[in-house]
């Protein structure tokens, strides 16, 4: 009796083990289509402030939100900014890397270069989440608030 209660307590572990292996496979994975998301959402944020300046909006309401999504696509262009840093370096690692291996044991040098590159791309990802999160708060509160966007 105790058996069968452990086996199924230890499937189910395995079963949610499985589950979170796979988002974090998931997350690092599609960092590269995220960030051309991402990217794609940046122009499309600044037009709709371009446009909003030109409309010159009053009310208040409306100002908080501009500023909001104002401050989300800065967020945004530093993470842009931080992924194109960190791919670029993996670049270069990856050129010292290539003579490293040739005088030191090829194994360890190239085993860093792929942890560092997995590392990197997890944390871009968890960041590009954040802030798909927030973006998505924004559009809510916006239509919370009304379409005065619409006008």
């Amino acid at each position: 009796m105790a058996d069968a209660v452990v086996s199924i307590a230890l499937e189910r572990l395995a079963d949610v083990v499985q589950e979170r292996i796979q988002e974090e496979v998931n997350l690092v994975t599609g960092v590269k289509r995220e960030v051309g998301y991402l990217s794609a959402k940046l122009k499309t944020i600044r037009n709709v402030l371009d446009d909003a300046e030109s409309r010159r909006y009053k009310d208040k309401t409306v100002h908080s939100w501009l500023k909001k999504l104002e401050d989300l696509s800065y967020d945004i262009d530093d993470v842009l900014d931080e992924w194109n840093f960190a791919a670029l370096k993996l670049q270069i690692e990856g050129s010292v890397d290539v003579r490293l291996r040739r005088t030191v044991c090829p194994f360890i040098s190239s085993s860093c270069l792929c942890l560092n590159k997995v590392a990197m791309r997890r944390e871009i990802a968890k960041k590009i989440k954040s802030l798909k999160e927030r973006l998505n708060e924004i559009l809510n509160e916006k239509d919370e608030f009304g379409q005065w966007y619409k006008q």
